[in-house]
């Protein structure tokens, strides 16, 4: 299928460049000091260890992961470093490597409690999150050496001064770094087998795995650069900031992992850009730096970040709404299918083999069934002593009846599934039309409830709203699952379809043919209670928006996942104690 091409107007890069623009000329405008060189330089000082953080996050939030270590994991390596190079002479080159290896070991460690231990993204990295706290907290403030001090050159990475005093001039050479490293995650995200594992494990874990895709290894190698880049950010931080202080760094992963959904990452993974990531910071570092300019007091901007917030948890459960509505749609067309129509070249095979090996078996077994009942009528008849005429014709009839449904038993059985995808067909466009849900109706009732909640509450909401979202994907591999195996054993079904349909024709042997009539049926009709079991779940989801309680409700949406994985793996069962098959 040929992927539409998106306009550039409706890309979220695109927009949020717009945004970026729009937001400079308004503080430009209200501000005279906002335009001046040194608030740019500024704010440039202070966006290069966002970015790098984000730069790093992005990867995990890809795979529909998170890192909450890496705000006070970049604290915690700059005040360790900070303090070998001041208290133990470590030289500064030393002292930025030892920040990327704590890094990297803190990313690694975060990727095997996630990729290996199958531990929660936000309950692994809220651990490691401490532990960087408190291991910040056991060093003192530490100051890294100054521009004019013995090892000071690392300040000239991120901003070159020429000359001294108030006429050095002062350029942000960091800036260009920091463009060449987007770029360069930008071609390792698209063109590289790295960067195409990690958005195929966001986009469905199971399907990569069965794929051949080693995702543990991809899964930990993902937090790995992460925690590099947290490394890297440490090093900036240390950079523009006269004193790092112990106990700090708890909310920086806010401004990153902000800045990474503004330029337009997916909230349940699988898709995103490191060039939306750029964007997106400076969107967060344009409203940090411009909104003091404008007037706008701490309060102000915490009203002005929960907005932000109720924005980006409307778009979560906008996302997952509108994933619920595409995922009915999409069950009804996967298992409606025939077989034939499914896969045209498993479809084709199976044949072959019941027409060339199955059916030849099943010819044997009719012959030896109906020889053996021949056997027993003339027997009974005090061999053939007690003759009657009409029972030759009616065993010739019968013996007809059978080589012919024998022969005919792939039309039979497509047959079957032919009623059966009538009727998923049928029922789908009544679920699908009382289960569709009204974004923009849910949407504007969630509005309203959440700008009564406080800051805190907004932030907690927003974490729970992302891992709803999450929950999406277990729900597209249980389905992946059931719509898969359901359709395998269909083709092994099939396949020795010939075989139990020979014993109809005998009252002691029929049992078995009558049984595989009846799991047919019920694989058949297995389809119709998948659409069922889906169709009552997007009943239970548009509650979401109802409930006055959304804590409460979003944890129910959780529960109901769970519930309806169950009940899929369910239907299979439940089609068979209907129809009385073994």
């Amino acid at each position: 299928m040929t992927k539409k091409k998106k306009s550039i107007i409706s890309d979220q890069r695109f927009i949020v460049l717009l945004v970026i623009i729009a937001l400079s000329a308004v503080f430009s405008i209200m501000s005279k000091e906002f335009r001046q060189y040194t608030t740019l330089l500024s704010m440039l000082d202070f966006s290069y260890y966002d970015l790098l953080m984000a730069i790093g996050v992005t990867f995990p939030l890809i795979t529909g992961g998170v890192d909450l270590s890496i705000g006070t994991g970049m604290v915690c390596y700059a005040l360790i470093a900070g303090t070998m190079v001041r208290s133990h002479g470590l030289p500064v080159a030393a002292a930025m490597l030892l920040c990327l290896v704590l890094g990297i070991a803190v990313g690694a460690l975060n990727g095997v409690l996630i990729g290996v231990m199958n531990l929660p993204p936000f309950l692994a990295t809220l651990c490691t999150c401490m532990i960087t706290r408190g291991a910040g907290s056991l060093c003192s403030a530490t100051p890294w050496p100054g521009l004019t001090q013995d090892g000071g050159w690392f300040h000239s990475i991120f901003k070159l001064t020429i000359g001294t005093g108030r006429s050095a001039s002062r350029y942000p050479i960091g800036f260009l770094w920091m463009v060449l490293l987007v770029l360069l995650m930008e071609f390792v995200l698209n063109h590289t087998k790295f960067g195409r594992y990690t958005i195929a494990i966001g986009s469905n874990k199971e399907a990569a795995a069965l794929s051949g895709i080693n995702v543990k290894f991809y899964h930990v190698m993902v937090y790995v650069v992460c925690g590099l880049f947290t490394g890297l950010a440490a090093i900036a931080y240390a950079a523009v900031t006269p004193t790092v202080q112990p106990g700090t760094g708890a909310g920086l992963e806010m401004d990153a992992i902000g800045g990474v959904f503004v330029g337009g990452v997916a909230a349940t993974g699988g898709y995103g850009s490191v060039i939306g990531t750029f964007v997106g910071i400076f969107v967060i570092m344009l409203l940090k730096t411009g909104l003091p300019y404008v007037g706008l007091q701490a309060n102000w901007q915490q009203i002005i970040t929960g907005v932000v917030l109720i924005d980006g948890i409307i778009g979560n459960l906008s996302g997952l709404f509108d994933t619920v509505n595409t995922k009915v749609g999409e069950i009804a067309a996967d298992v409606g299918a025939t077989p034939q129509g499914w896969n045209s070249g498993i479809f084709n095979m199976i044949r072959n083999l019941s027409e060339s090996v199955i059916i030849p078996i099943a010819g044997a077994i009719l012959a030896f069934v109906m020889t053996y009942e021949l056997i027993q009528m003339v027997t009974e008849k005090n061999n053939l002593h007690d003759i009657d005429t009409f029972m030759f014709f009616k065993w010739v009839f019968k013996t007809y009846a059978a080589v012919l449904i024998v022969t005919n038993t792939w039309n039979i059985v497509m047959g079957v599934f032919d009623a059966a995808q009538q009727v998923v067909n049928q029922s789908a466009g009544v679920i699908i039309g009382n289960t569709s849900i009204d974004i923009d109706s849910l949407v504007g009732d969630l509005q309203t409830s959440l700008e009564a909640m406080s800051l805190g509450g907004l932030i907690g909401l927003w974490f729970q709203s992302l891992f709803v979202g999450l929950t999406m994907n277990i729900l597209s591999i249980c389905i992946f699952l059931v719509t898969y195996g359901r359709m395998i054993e269909i083709y092994a079904v099939t396949a020795l379809g010939p075989i139990p349909l020979a014993t109809l024709g005998n009252a002691e042997w029929r049992g078995v043919g009558q049984n595989y009539l009846k799991s047919l049926l019920a694989l058949g009709f297995q389809a119709f209670l998948i659409m069922v079991v889906v169709g009552i779940y997007a009943v239970l989801i548009q509650q979401i928006g109802q409930a006055a309680d959304i804590f409460g409700a979003i944890w129910g949406c959780m529960g109901y996942t769970v519930l309806l994985c169950f009940c899929l793996f369910k239907t299979g069962s439940i089609s068979k104690a209907v129809f009385t098959a073994h």
